[in-house]
């Protein structure tokens, strides 16, 4: 039985858990190096992605293409997510200053 987490990212295809205790710690299938910090890390390394990992030797180029596009669909996503949440912000922000400029001031 593998071990992996509850989570249908690619990620999953190449990497198992090595400890159910430490769901950070990820054992890659294809050369066996251990990357902690998560599946976003295993997937840098499968891609090749210099910095935060070793490249992994042993991945396809089908593997590296699967991955690259799986980090870049994930920051796509978050910077909409941020975009998202500073347009709610801007019209939380005028939608008070719209009620406060049609409040009347209050009689003493």
């Amino acid at each position: 039985m593998s071990l992996k987490r509850n989570s249908d990212d690619i990620g999953w295809d190449c990497g198992v858990l090595v400890n159910p205790n430490n769901l950070n710690l990820i054992k890659c299938k294809l050369c066996g190096q251990e990357v902690s910090a998560g599946i976003y890390r295993l997937k840098l390394h499968i891609a090749g992605i210099r910095g935060q990992v070793k490249p992994c030797r042993k991945s396809s180029e089908e593997d590296k293409e699967k991955c690259k596009k799986a980090i870049d669909d994930s920051k796509k996503i978050r910077r909409l997510g941020m975009q998202s949440s500073k347009r709610l912000e801007m019209l939380w922000i005028l939608l008070v200053h719209r009620m406060l400029m049609r409040t009347p001031p209050r009689q003493k």
